[in-house]
């Protein structure tokens, strides 16, 4: 691996630059460090005698400098980029999305009509989430069930959790949801509002209309009585 580092020349900052370039591996006395001022190489480092080599001619007027131990933090900082991209190549990290969910009921809730509660969670991974649920704040396992896992376009997952029960006005369902994703629980919560059941309109205009045929055969006596 290598990498390059720039430090302006505190003489003159907005003109010169000391770069320097690192090369390192996992070969025993393979690391090198060179130094350049202006983009031109001007010495490099040897760890093996622990010092600093200037490369230039005399006639060239090089510029002396002193740069050991700043190269060995640089060669340090190197070789952990080395591990990290080696670690991030053999065991790349995993990925970790937290589940998005809903509840609702499966239909319209009735007062001493069964029916389902259904929690839906989606776009989480990997595929393990832990759901439960309660009623005012009680757990509740009977009539529970678990789908199976889906797999979402994106490689994500989706799962339905569903419940079962008799509602009962102002009751408070939840579906509490963990993943390794969340930093905390997530929390879904349903209120319980009694959908009262309308009465068929066919069978008012039924009942209307007999109501109204026997009142006109009242009528209709009394006028051929009188």
């Amino acid at each position: 691996m290598w990498g390059k580092a720039q430090k302006p020349n505190d003489l003159d900052q907005d003109v010169h630059v000391f770069d320097t370039e690192e090369i390192c591996s996992d070969t025993a006395d393979a690391d090198e460090l060179t130094v350049q001022y202006d983009e031109d190489e001007i010495g490099y480092i040897d760890f093996k005698s622990k010092e600093s080599v200037l490369t230039l001619p005399a006639f060239a007027d090089p510029i002396p400098f002193s740069y050991y131990f700043d190269a060995l933090a640089e060669i340090a900082d190197c070789h952990n980029r080395l591990q990290s991209a080696k670690d991030n190549y053999v065991n790349p990290p995993e990925q970790n999305d937290p589940p998005y969910t809903i509840i609702y009921s499966k239909d319209n809730l009735k007062a001493g009509k069964e029916n389902t509660l259904i929690c839906y969670m989606t776009g989480f991974y990997p595929p393990a989430v832990k759901v439960t649920w309660t009623k005012n704040n009680v757990n509740v396992t009977e009539g529970m069930t678990l789908g199976r896992y889906t797999i979402n376009d994106d490689g994500t997952f989706a799962v339905f959790s569903s419940l079962r029960i008799t509602p009962e006005e102002g009751a408070i369902y939840a579906c509490t949801v963990e993943h390794q994703a969340l930093l905390q629980p997530q929390t879904r919560e349903l209120d319980v509002e009694i959908t009262e059941q309308l009465v068929d309109s066919s069978s008012l205009f039924c009942g209307l209309g007999v109501i109204l045929g026997l009142l006109g055969m009242a009528v209709g006596a009394f006028f051929f009585n009188k």
